[in-house]
């Protein structure tokens, strides 16, 4: 009887274990994900600013912008349509709202996990207006 336990205890030991494991690497997995998809967005939206009337950056922009409307948290999807709707009202020339443009990006790190004071390794999506 004790034996039978002991090893009911060692199967549901490692069931928990892999179930946990496997758990984190998929939200790792995920996370690293998003993580290039606001990198992607970032930049894109960078490259528009820099040159509002290039028919490639536009194209750029909204296949970055559509991939993080699949991608992103519901947070993220709802800070960024909230700046898109701001610089659509204002006829595309507010792109680079500040106070909502912020917002979004310290949704998407905390969407990330990322501090304040962190940047992803390999990417241009860095904290912005912190010291």
């Amino acid at each position: 009887m004790v034996a039978g336990i002991t090893i009911l205890g060692s199967v549901i030991a490692a069931s928990l274990s892999f179930y946990f494991s496997r758990k984190r690497r998929l939200e790792d997995e995920q996370r690293i994900k998003k993580a290039e998809v606001y990198a992607a967005f970032y930049d894109a939206m960078i490259n528009l600013g820099c040159s509002p009337s290039n028919p490639d950056t536009i194209k750029a922009f909204s296949k970055a912008y559509n991939k993080l409307l699949f991608t992103g948290s519901d947070e993220v999807i709802a800070a960024i349509i909230s700046w898109k709707a701001e610089a659509d009202a204002k006829g595309g020339k507010s792109e680079f709202n500040a106070p909502l443009l912020k917002k979004a990006l310290d949704i998407m790190r905390k969407d990330l996990k990322i501090s304040k004071n962190q940047i992803i390794q390999g990417s241009t999506f860095m904290p912005l207006g912190y010291k």
